[in-house]
């Protein structure tokens, strides 16, 4: 059997962690983002690393595509 002395202390406990869960959540600073001047020459770069092809390859004259039926 829950005494009310323990339901009042339950119910205490409970609020007071939520309304420190909220505050940290509230005073959280912002992440700080990047300006797109630091980064423009930067990410391009990297873009072109990562998704360019490193060849040339040769697009003519290829094998001729033919239906499987």
């Amino acid at each position: 059997m829950v005494t009310p002395k323990s339901l009042i202390l339950a119910i205490l406990c409970l609020s007071i962690a939520l309304v420190g869960a909220g505050l940290w959540i509230v005073f959280q600073p912002a992440p700080a983002r990047p300006t797109l001047d630091t980064q423009g020459s930067d990410r391009q770069t990297r873009n072109h690393d990562f998704f360019g092809t490193g060849k040339r390859y040769d697009m003519e004259n290829g094998q001729e595509m033919k239906p499987r039926w």
